[in-house]
């Protein structure tokens, strides 16, 4: 089990490589597929200009997040696949490079997209550990090390709690 896990970490970590090569793409191809995926147009899929459309979530410019974070939803509630595997590396990582952003977008979605974000997080954690402990003190790591470093107070913090909650339920689905 430890080794199909370690299998997993690795080509998870091929995975966001590749999705860090999509530079070269142009702007304009990527925003033409970024509004046909919310238009319901294409069906997002593990190819260049989807991930080029995940790469935008950590734009430097606000506004170019904020569009992409809606992008990001239609992703999530249509991923499959190889797909599937891209966006909980994208979900772990927007929680952890942009957390108050991330629960501004959460907060947005729909309870049933809710439940897909927490289920891709917390099966970033399921890969990482042999069992559920080991698995359940990683993500409170992670979520404390969120709170600590990004100073999430008051209403972020509890918003923050909820999050991680629902993480751990879907962790613990996961072992069931």
């Amino acid at each position: 089990m430890k080794y199909l896990s370690l299998l997993v970490v690795f080509f998870s970590t091929m995975i966001f490589s590749k999705a860090q090569s999509y530079v070269g793409t142009s702007d304009s191809a990527i925003a033409a597929h970024a509004k046909q995926i919310l238009e319901g147009v294409v069906t997002p899929t593990d190819d260049k200009l989807t991930g080029c459309c995940l790469d935008s979530l950590f734009s430097a410019n606000l506004t170019t997040r904020e569009y992409y974070s809606k992008v990001f939803g239609v992703i999530v509630s249509k991923s499959d696949g190889a797909l599937s595997e891209l966006v909980g590396i994208y979900c772990k990582n927007y929680l952890d490079s942009l957390p108050k952003e991330y629960i501004k977008h959460y907060k947005s979605q729909s309870p049933s997209n809710k439940k897909l974000h927490d289920m891709f997080i917390a099966s970033e954690f399921y890969i990482e550990g042999a069992d559920i402990k080991e698995a359940y003190i990683s993500l409170s790591k992670f979520f404390f090390d969120v709170k600590q470093r990004d100073g999430i107070y008051t209403k972020e913090y509890k918003e923050l709690e909820e999050i991680q909650l629902a993480v751990v339920e879907s962790l613990k689905s996961m072992y069931n």
